[in-house]
């Protein structure tokens, strides 16, 4: 409040970096036909406040917020810090949620629990700045259990892990095989994107969206596409857990001419 009692209008953006000062808020409706819901009513909210790593905000949906099955809106709005809209687009995708199969890794290649001998799940992730390098590159996430620096080429670490799990881990053949599999499936994506992490990862049913992650080269410049989806709400990066988990499935679906919500 300012000396004559009224709010204080938040500042449009930091005049030193042009950034604007606020939130971004998210969050989920279930849709019922083809009328928007009720702004009122929600099935998970979020404020995404704080520092993104890498450009990109990393959270969960907790597995008791979405109730039932069905189409669901996820949306983000962006706002100054004094609550005040930012004039922009918001933006929303619309996902369809089904019962996950209740294991740890909710995969969708039906491999179960890999058993990784003494050792974790070795999910590889994408990013800029990782050993004070300007390009963006893969490392292990557990570099207690896999110890090795970044690289632009995914394969060394691939190798690696591989390695690790057969001569340290002692995990068994199924996982080893699982290991040569993963590895394959990196390959097969564009190099030096996060789609070969996310493909990796997605053989031991590991979620990940590192493919919203722009690729940069040495010299700090963009390289391409990033291959995500252009929606903000998609920016969001899902991971598995001990816990039972549902599928999100991205469907389109088509609008109509509703009505609006009466207060």
């Amino acid at each position: 409040m300012n000396t004559k009692g009224c709010p204080v209008l938040g500042r449009l953006h930091d005049p030193a970096t042009s950034n604007i000062q606020g939130h971004v808020n998210f969050v989920a409706q279930q849709l019922t036909g083809d009328c928007a819901p009720d702004a009122r009513s929600f099935a998970f909210f979020k404020s995404l406040e704080g520092t993104a790593k890498n450009g990109v905000f990393s959270f969960e949906i907790p597995a008791n917020a979405i109730k039932a099955d069905g189409e669901f809106r996820l949306c983000s709005m962006a706002a100054l810090a004094s609550r005040q809209p930012v004039i922009m687009p918001d933006d929303c995708i619309r996902v369809t949620v089904k019962a996950g199969n209740g294991n740890n890794n909710g995969n969708n290649n039906g491999n179960g629990k890999a058993d990784f001998g003494s050792c974790k799940e070795p999910t590889i992730e994408f990013g800029q700045g990782f050993d004070n390098r300007k390009e963006t590159l893969f490392r292990p996430v557990n570099r207690d259990l896999f110890n090795h620096g970044s690289a632009q080429n995914i394969a060394i670490i691939t190798q690696f892990i591989c390695d690790r799990i057969c001569d340290t881990c002692k995990a068994p053949q199924a996982t080893q095989d699982l290991c040569s599999k993963a590895t394959a499936a990196a390959a097969s994506k564009t190099a030096k994107t996060g789609a070969q992490a996310n493909a990796f990862n997605a053989v031991f049913g590991i979620n990940t969206n590192f493919a919203v992650i722009q690729p940069i080269d040495d010299q700090g410049r963009p390289v391409g596409g990033n291959g995500g989806n252009g929606n903000n709400a998609g920016n969001t990066k899902t991971k598995s857990s001990g816990k039972k988990t549902r599928t999100l499935t991205i469907t389109v679906t088509s609008t109509a001419d509703c009505p609006e919500p009466t207060a």
